[in-house]
């Protein structure tokens, strides 16, 4: 049975954002698999933060105490009084261009980068944040004008099977 998107607790809709199906449609290699590299993200990223998610923590001496976000000198030693925000760095995202009919028609795709595509999950998917999620689109369906809809359906079994007669895996 699938359920939308909304009807999801918050550990059960991070679990679906971290699947490497949420992170990209975009058909690519069979040999490129983001699954390893998101999972070992969240869980770094749950070791560092023990339950303050706030993207730089200093201490009270204001020396940086998170980890993924600390600026590294030119050796690779961790400067604890400055921290690197990824919104100060542009062109972190990984463009991949894609040829639609083999001709002339390429597109641009940009795959945001896994290490802030997972933080955003664990940070919309904190409980509180979940639910005002939901509030706010349970509050725009109210709108009789406004057709809203969560097209991301939570189908566990059907994405996994779907993909694999999509790619010529089903054996």
């Amino acid at each position: 049975m699938s359920k939308t998107i909304l009807q999801l607790d918050h550990k059960d809709a991070k679990e679906f954002f971290l699947r490497e199906e949420s992170y990209t449609s975009v058909k690519l290699p069979s040999y490129i698999k983001f699954s390893p590299l998101i999972e070992k993200i969240s869980a770094k990223l749950d070791e560092n933060l023990q339950g303050d998610k706030k993207i730089c923590r200093k201490n009270e001496k204001g020396k940086c105490i998170y980890p993924i976000y600390q600026r590294k000198d030119n050796k690779g030693n961790k400067d604890n009084n400055e921290c690197i925000y990824p919104s100060n760095y542009e062109n972190v995202n990984y463009k991949l261009f894609t040829n639609k009919d083999g001709q002339y028609a390429w597109r641009l795709f940009q795959l945001i980068h896994p290490v802030l595509y997972v933080d955003l999950v664990h940070k919309i998917t904190q409980e509180e944040n979940w639910e005002d999620i939901k509030t706010a689109f349970e509050g725009l369906n109210k709108i009789k004008r406004l057709f809203v809809r969560a097209y991301l359906l939570y189908r566990q079994k059907e994405i996994v099977q779907q993909n694999k007669y999509k790619y010529g895996q089903n054996k």
